[in-house]
C-alpha cells in the first residue's frame, strides 16, 4: 500500500481546509504528528488566526437580543394568553419568558465563549502550579524566572517587532534583553498598573489586589492609577496595596526576593500572618494562625522548603507552637502550660 507524500512545511491551503473540516483523514493524521514539535505550533495559530479573520464566526450581538428579551417580558406580562407555541408538561412549566430568558443566555454565553477562545489564540500562556518554579527564555531573549502558582501570557505573532508587552498574575523574574531599536518592554498586571523598561532585571509581584516591583539594576517606571508613574534606580522596592497606598523602600540585597528559585524563602520582620499568606499562594495549602499576637509576631531569616510541610514545620518550631490538621486546613496554635 502506497501512502501519499505530504510537503513540509504544510501549505497554508492545506490547513485552511483542516479548519474548514474539509481535510482527509490522511492529511488530520499529518497535521497532528506535524503538531507535536512545538516550534510548529506557531505557524499554525498564526494560520488559524488568518484563517478566522476571512472567515468569521457567527458573534452574538448581545445589547439588541437583550432589548428583544426586556420586550418580551413585557409582552408577556401585558398578554395573558399563553403562547400557542409553548407545550406545558405536568410539574414542568415552561413560559415565553422562561424560552426568551434561555434564548438570551446562549447568545450571551457565545459572545463570552468567542471572545475567550480568541484570547487563547493570540497568546502563548505559561503557567506553574502550586509548588513549581519555571525559567524560560522569549523569543527577544529575554529571560523569566516564573514562581508558583503564576500566569504568563505572551503575544504569540510579531512580540518584538510591534511591541513587547506581556501579562502576568503571580510572580515572576525577568531579565530583560535591551533591542537595537530601544522597544521597550512592559509587563502588565492590570488595567492599573504596569512596569515598563529598556533592559534590566527586576521582579514582578500580583497577586489579588496587591502589588510589588524590587529593581536589581538598570532602571524602570512603574506605571499605577490613572496618569501616575514612578522611576525605580536598583535596590528600590516599592509596594501597592489593596486601598491604593503606595510604598517604597530601599534594599541593600534585591537578590533576596527571587531567591524562591531556588526553593529558598527569605523573610525579613515578616509577619506570621504574611508568611501563611505566601504558604498559601505558593502551595495552594491553607494555615491559620489562632493567636492574634502569634499572628502578628515577626520572623527573619532564609529557609529552604520544596514542600510546605517544610516551611510549615520549621514555622512551628521557630514559634515554639503546636500544629493542628483540619481537614485541607492546618492550624497553627499557641501551646498552653
Amino acid at each position: 500500500m502506497t501512502t501519499e507524500a505530504m510537503p513540509e512545511p504544510p501549505p497554508k491551503q492545506l490547513l485552511f481546509d483542516f479548519f474548514a473540516g474539509k481535510s482527509t483523514a490522511l492529511q488530520k493524521q499529518w497535521i497532528a504528528d506535524w503538531l507535536k514539535e512545538s516550534e510548529n505550533r506557531v505557524l499554525y495559530y498564526q494560520y488559524l488566526n488568518e484563517w478566522e479573520s476571512q472567515h468569521p464566526q457567527y458573534r452574538a450581538d448581545v445589547q439588541p437580543a437583550l432589548d428583544r428579551f426586556r420586550a418580551a417580558v413585557q409582552q408577556v406580562e401585558t398578554t395573558p394568553e399563553p403562547s400557542p407555541f409553548v407545550a406545558v408538561s405536568r410539574g414542568d412549566s415552561w413560559s415565553s419568558r422562561s424560552i426568551w430568558f434561555w434564548a438570551a443566555s446562549v447568545l450571551l454565553a457565545l459572545s463570552i465563549g468567542g471572545y475567550l477562545s480568541r484570547g487563547v489564540i493570540r497568546y502563548e500562556t505559561y503557567h506553574t502550579a502550586y509548588g513549581e518554579t519555571r525559567t524560560f527564555k522569549l523569543s527577544d531573549g529575554t529571560t523569566v524566572a516564573l514562581n508558583a502558582n503564576s500566569t504568563l501570557r505572551v503575544p504569540r505573532w510579531r512580540f518584538g517587532q510591534q511591541g513587547r508587552e506581556v501579562k502576568l498574575d503571580g510572580e515572576a523574574e525577568f531579565s530583560v534583553s535591551h533591542l537595537p531599536n530601544h522597544q521597550r518592554f512592559i509587563v502588565r498586571t492590570s488595567t492599573d498598573f504596569a512596569v515598563e523598561v529598556l533592559g534590566t532585571e527586576f521582579v514582578v509581584y500580583a497577586r489579588d489586589q496587591r502589588r510589588k516591583v524590587i529593581l536589581s539594576r538598570g532602571q524602570v517606571k512603574v506605571l499605577y492609577q490613572p496618569g501616575k508613574q514612578l522611576l525605580m534606580k536598583p535596590g528600590d522596592w516599592i509596594a501597592l496595596s489593596e486601598s491604593g497606598q503606595l510604598q517604597r523602600k530601599i534594599t541593600a540585597q534585591p537578590a533576596k526576593f527571587s531567591s524562591w528559585k531556588q526553593h529558598r524563602f527569605t523573610f525579613d520582620q515578616t509577619s506570621v500572618a504574611e508568611i501563611c499568606q505566601l504558604i498559601h499562594e505558593n502551595f495552594g495549602l491553607t494555615v491559620r494562625v489562632t493567636d492574634s499576637t502569634l499572628a502578628q509576631r515577626q520572623i527573619s531569616g532564609v529557609f529552604k522548603a520544596e514542600k510546605p510541610d517544610e516551611l510549615v514545620d520549621d514555622l512551628v518550631d521557630l514559634l515554639q507552637a503546636r500544629l493542628v490538621k483540619n481537614g485541607d486546613r492546618i492550624d497553627i496554635q499557641p501551646i498552653v502550660n
